[in-house]
């Protein structure tokens, strides 16, 4: 079990340097692309079958995530998302139909994409230590909003102490919601178009196009 480091100038300043190394990393990808794994669980959706067995709330979903500055795309299987920093298209393959809306950050929850860069503006952020992370040891940095009007309090971020990656994360939220990301097979610098970040409705032909913006 890990626990928080008092608060203290040695511990900023060995915080600050592990984030200066991470942020070197991303900061100098001109793209990145990752396979995710995302688990949501709240503890207080949990109930008991007639059994008296407790039932987990528990979902999960995996995916794909690319961005490079401030675009993004989400490949989730039924769904894919794409995002050029001006527009969001969502597309849902089965029903063959792209919806497109302008792109509020505001409005957006946080995505895959931000685990990478969300640590450069409006966080405190600390070093908490070593725990294990899907069965592997890492070093841990809690972030905490400075905006407290955000839905979520807290972020843990799972840092490699060799790569300096970031290859994990836990995001929790006031209503108990605790979301878990596993970020795997990190690729940078691919070359990523700026198309790529923008659905083509020429590659989907027949597709329904609702444009809300």
């Amino acid at each position: 079990m890990i626990g928080f480091l008092a608060s203290g100038q040695a511990v900023n300043d060995e915080s600050k340097a592990l984030m200066e190394e991470v942020s070197i990393i991303y900061k100098n990808a001109k793209d990145l692309s990752a396979d995710f794994t995302m688990i949501l669980r709240n503890k207080q959706a949990d109930y008991k079958d007639d059994d008296g067995n407790v039932v987990e709330f528990r979902e999960e979903q995996s995916g794909k995530v690319y961005f490079a500055g401030d675009m993004f795309r989400l490949d989730l299987g039924a769904q894919e998302i794409y995002c050029d920093n001006e527009n969001i298209w969502s597309f849902l393959k089965e029903s063959d139909e792209v919806t497109i809306t302008k792109y509020n950050e505001e409005d957006m929850e946080i995505n895959p994409s931000e685990l990478f860069t969300m640590y450069n503006d409006g966080f405190l952020y600390g070093l908490e230590g070593k725990d294990q992370f899907n069965s592997k040891d890492y070093q841990v940095v809690k972030l905490t909003p400075n905006d407290k009007s955000q839905s979520f309090h807290l972020v843990r971020l799972y840092i490699n102490p060799g790569s300096k990656k970031i290859e994990g994360a836990r995001v929790y939220e006031g209503n108990g919601n605790v979301y878990t990301y596993i970020i795997d097979n990190q690729e940078l610098n691919k070359g990523l178009s700026e198309n790529f970040f923008k659905f083509q409705p020429s590659k989907q032909p027949g597709v329904e196009v609702i444009d809300l913006r």
